[in-house]
C-alpha cells in the first residue's frame, strides 16, 4: 500500500491510524520489503513508512538513482507531500541511516534511529563502485545482507545488480559533514560483530544531536535486526511512544 495512497516512495504493510509514524530507509542494494517482519512487530503501536527506492521491486523499471543528494531530496518532497499530524520518527540502516541523517538535517523528527552505520568522523571513502561487480558482490556477500541463491541465480542477480551498482556508487560519492548537529534525539543500535562499524563507533553519533543520545549493540554482524526485530521495535516505540 502506498502512503497516503498515491506515493511511489513510500509504503505501508501494517497501517495503523492514528498511532505515531516512524519513517524507515533501506539499506544499499535493500528494498521495501525487507522491513516488512519490523513494519509487522511495530504495528499497531507504530505505523512503519518504508522507503521504496527506484530501481526495485515495482520500481524495477525506473532507473536508480547514483547521487545519495537527490535520493535525499526526492525522500523530503514526499514526506513533504504526504505530511500530516502526529509524530514521525525516522529508522535507517546502513546506507539508510546516512539518508536518514541527512533528510533530519532539513525535516528534523522527533527522534531518529541510526543503525549499522559510522558516523561522521569515522567515514571511509569506499570504491566498490569504481572497482566493479566483483567487488560490489564480495562486499556485499561480507556483510551477508542478501540470501546466497541471488550469487547463483543469474536472472535475479541481473534484476539487482543495477540497484546495487547505483547505490554503491551514490555511497562513493557521498562525504558527510562531521560538523553536522541535529535537534532531534539520537539512538545508534549496531552489531558487536559488524565489520562496517565497531560498537566505539557507534558512541560517537553522539556528538551529532544536541538532544538526548543512546547506543544499542546486539549480537550479531551487519544484518544483526534479523535475529532482534522485537528488540529494535521495541526500542523504537520507546522513542516516539515512551
Amino acid at each position: 500500500m502506498a502512503y497516503g495512497g498515491a506515493s511511489r516512495w513510500l509504503r505501508v504493510f501494517h497501517p495503523a491510524a492514528g498511532a505515531p509514524r516512524v519513517v524507515i530507509f533501506p539499506h544499499g542494494g535493500g528494498s521495501a520489503s525487507y522491513y516488512h517482519g519490523l513494519s509487522k512487530v511495530l504495528s499497531p503501536a507504530v505505523e512503519p513508512v518504508i522507503v521504496q527506492y527506484p530501481g526495485r521491486a515495482e520500481r524495477l523499471s525506473e532507473p536508480p538513482l547514483e547521487d545519495l543528494s537527490a535520493v535525499v531530496d526526492a525522500v523530503i518532497g514526499e514526506l513533504d507531500a504526504q505530511a500530516g499530524t502526529g509524530v514521525i520518527g525516522y529508522f535507517g540502516h546502513s546506507m539508510g541511516a546516512s539518508i536518514a541523517f541527512e533528510v533530519a538535517r532539513k525535516r528534523p523528527p522527533q527522534h531518529l534511529f541510526l543503525s549499522g552505520r559510522r558516523p561522521p568522523e569515522h567515514h571511509r571513502q569506499d570504491n566498490f563502485a569504481d572497482r566493479g561487480d566483483a567487488a560490489i558482490l564480495a562486499e556485499v556477500k561480507r556483510l551477508a545482507g542478501t540470501s546466497a541463491d541471488v550469487f547463483d541465480n543469474p536472472e535475479i542477480l541481473e534484476m539487482v545488480m543495477p540497484a546495487l551498482r547505483a547505490d554503491y556508487r551514490a555511497l562513493q560519492g557521498y562525504v558527510p559533514d562531521v560538523a553536522t548537529v541535529v535537534d532531534s534525539p539520537i539512538t545508534a543500535l549496531t552489531g558487536d560483530d559488524d565489520p562496517r562499524i565497531a560498537p566505539d563507533e557507534a558512541l560517537d553519533w553522539a556528538h551529532h544531536t544536541t538532544g538526548p543520545f543512546a547506543r544499542h549493540v546486539f549480537s550479531g554482524g551487519h544484518f544483526y535486526i534479523d535475529n532482534h526485530l522485537p528488540e529494535v521495535a521495541a526500542i523504537i516505540r520507546s522513542g516516539l511512544v515512551g
